[in-house]
């Protein structure tokens, strides 16, 4: 069966994911956790064009799609 492995390590939108997780906690006062001190990311409506414009890649055996990218936000 034709397939794709899609990968995608993380989709946001400006109302959920790690940049507003961050902005909420700077615009509340609170500290901001470190402990993952960058993130990869990708805007939510890019990932979803991506995964349609995908299915014509389908094939078998299948493929591998990484649709974020090497680069990385510094928390």
């Amino acid at each position: 069966m034709p397939c794709l492995l899609f990968r995608l390590i993380y989709a946001i939108d400006l109302r959920y994911g790690v940049l507003v997780d961050i902005a909420r906690k700077v615009h509340e006062g609170n500290p901001v956790d470190l402990s993952v001190p960058a993130a990869n990311v990708l805007w939510q409506g890019d990932a979803n064009s991506y995964a349609m414009r995908s299915l014509e890649l389908c094939s078998s055996p299948a493929r591998i799609l990484n649709v974020t990218g090497p680069e990385t936000i510094s928390v």
